[in-house]
């Protein structure tokens, strides 16, 4: 009777785990073991040093599942669960049955997985059904690949916040860039790492930048760097099993697209720019190779680092502070009013140029031509009769005591609130206060120093949250001369709304004043025969003390007839 036959899958996350943790080769000397144990030869052996997080990047994983599919092979030999899966029951699940389809049993070193069972056997009855192979160790096994899944994020939960706040904090993660070493270092007893110039090889990088400050060529800069005995780092080259040295790669001259690539690289100047960071550039701690003004000047504006007034850094591409471009401006202070008053024909806002004319002089206008026959006014007609159609419109006694006796009334509404949210913000403090009191009192009782920094914590968060909740307090309050100086504000408003308009220079602010006076932006035919349709507010006021309807527009805006 010939042997049974068995593959063996051995898998590390990282080439650096093969190094310091259980390499691929003590995995497939255990896996030979079990193979001994089970009476059967192991014809083949697949290796990956791969994240066991996802089944569809793992070529060799895919390779091994086609190989036992077109070979008579009775065994998947694997050193433990996790590594066949960090992907949770369903990945390990998945591929169990892709197995189990082609009659493989999996097995692990550790006795874990054990045969599937036929409970029809002790019947004597010879019958495949889909419920009849039972594993007597399913739920464990699944439990054990849940748990593999989850130390995989338990693990990354741990590092990636760390690896974030230091890179974050300005210290470095990761292999040091060319040019620089590692140096280890604490921080409140804490290890750290920083970058600093590498003796032998930070001299090639000083020399790059200089020679770029001081005016020479790339192709001058690349010969003169290799002269100098220039040649990329050499990187150890492994066999497939990451078990031993096979060769090296890199040792090459440095050449232009190279020499570009390391100009550009603000890590040079000491400022990282990392996901870590959000992308945003922070200083690094330690040492740098180039100024940051050598920096900026080697890089002639393709990148720029901008120094700011607070020490922070930004980096800027393409910068070219001496550039002279002309750029449209959407909101042109020349032509305060084009975006409140709307063209006749297409009711969009009006635009705003000028021209010069063949005396040389400058003419403006107001105009709009979007598909249709262009219209076209001068500036100072355009804006005056806008402010001309403004000062006619002006409230009369009626409207402003109507208006003032609205604002009182909404002011009384919001007071009872305000006086409300006051009396639960109070209660809140006073039970703060309370709290603080009983916490001072536990402090003076300790003497264990761990319990007494705890409370001087919860101490300290109290007095924050009492020092938040009395500005609330404040803000929460209103006072008569609230709503007396904002009368006042509204009253000057819709009294002289030509005059607030003019002194208003911020866009924005102008179109929400004039949504005020008027429910719809008015076209220039309103606002030439004084016909627009005008806001809620002047309505309301019309009609608090007038019966005559909501629609009918106050006297003195449309032309009175002869007569």
């Amino acid at each position: 009777m010939s042997k049974k036959k068995a593959v063996t899958y051995c898998r590390v996350s990282t080439h650096k785990q093969s190094q310091e943790g259980e390499s691929l080769t003590q995995q497939a000397q255990e896996c030979d073991k079990l193979a001994q144990k089970l009476n059967c030869d192991v014809i083949k052996i697949f290796t990956e040093a791969v994240s066991g997080k996802n089944i569809e990047d793992r070529k060799e994983l895919e390779r091994l599942l086609k190989y036992v599919r077109k070979n008579n092979v009775d065994y998947v030999l694997i050193r433990d669960i996790d590594r066949m899966t960090r992907g949770g029951s369903g990945d390990y699940t998945k591929i169990k049955n892709m197995l189990a389809k082609n009659s493989i049993k999996l097995v692990d070193t550790y006795g874990f997985i054990q045969e599937d069972k036929d409970i029809l056997e002790d019947y004597g009855i010879d019958c495949e059904y889909d419920w009849n192979r039972v594993s007597p160790t399913s739920t464990a096994e699944k439990m054990r690949a849940d748990m593999s899944e989850e130390e995989r994020k338990v693990i990354l939960r741990r590092l990636i916040p760390a690896q974030i706040k230091l890179t974050q904090e300005g210290y470095h993660i990761g292999k040091p860039n060319d040019g620089f070493v590692s140096k280890q270092i604490f921080v409140d007893g804490k290890q750290r790492y920083i970058l600093e110039p590498d003796s032998k090889r930070g001299k090639y990088f000083y020399e790059m930048f200089e020679m770029r400050v001081n005016g020479y060529t790339d192709e001058e800069i690349v010969e003169r760097v290799n002269k100098m005995g220039y040649r990329s780092k050499k990187r150890r080259k492994w066999n497939k099993e990451h078990t031993k040295i096979v060769g090296y790669t890199g040792g090459n001259k440095l050449d232009v697209k190279q020499l570009q690539k390391y100009i550009c690289n603000t890590k040079y100047a000491g400022i990282n720019i990392h996901k870590w960071t959000n992308y945003k550039p922070i200083r690094t701690k330690g040492g740098f190779l180039v100024t940051i003004d050598n920096f900026n000047i080697a890089n002639k504006g393709k990148v720029f680092i901008k120094e700011k007034l607070d020490g922070s850094v930004d980096v800027l591409y393409n910068y070219s502070p001496t550039k002279n471009t002309k750029r449209r401006m959407k909101h042109n202070p020349k032509f305060p009013i084009k975006s409140l008053v709307c063209c006749p024909r297409c009711k969009m806002p009006f635009k705003g140029s000028s021209s010069t004319g063949k005396s040389g002089n400058k003419f403006s206008y107001y105009h709009c031509e979007r598909n249709h026959k262009g219209e076209r006014i001068r500036k100072d007609e355009f804006e005056s009769k806008y402010y001309n159609l403004l000062k006619s419109i002006g409230f009369d006694k009626a409207n402003k005591d109507a208006l003032t006796s609205s604002l009182m009334e909404t002011w009384s509404i919001h007071t009872k609130q305000s006086m409300s949210q006051s009396e639960c913000i109070q209660s809140e403090i006073e039970d703060l206060e309370s709290e603080k009191d009983n916490v001072v009192q536990k402090i003076i009782a300790t003497e264990n120093k761990t319990v007494m920094n705890a409370l001087e914590k919860r101490l300290e968060n109290i007095e924050k949250k009492i020092e938040e909740l009395t500005t609330d307090n404040k803000q929460a309050k209103l006072n008569e001369g609230d709503i007396n100086d904002f009368v006042k504000f509204a009253m000057q408003i819709v009294e002289h709304p030509d005059k607030m308009l003019k002194m208003t220079e911020d866009i924005e602010v102008k179109e929400v004043i004039s949504s005020l006076y008027f429910e719809k932006i008015p076209t220039y035919s309103d606002v030439v025969n004084r016909t627009p349709e005008m806001s809620v507010v002047y309505k309301l006021c019309e009609s608090s003390h007038s019966k005559k309807s909501l629609n009918v527009v106050r006297r003195g805006i449309e032309p009175r007839l002869p007569g």
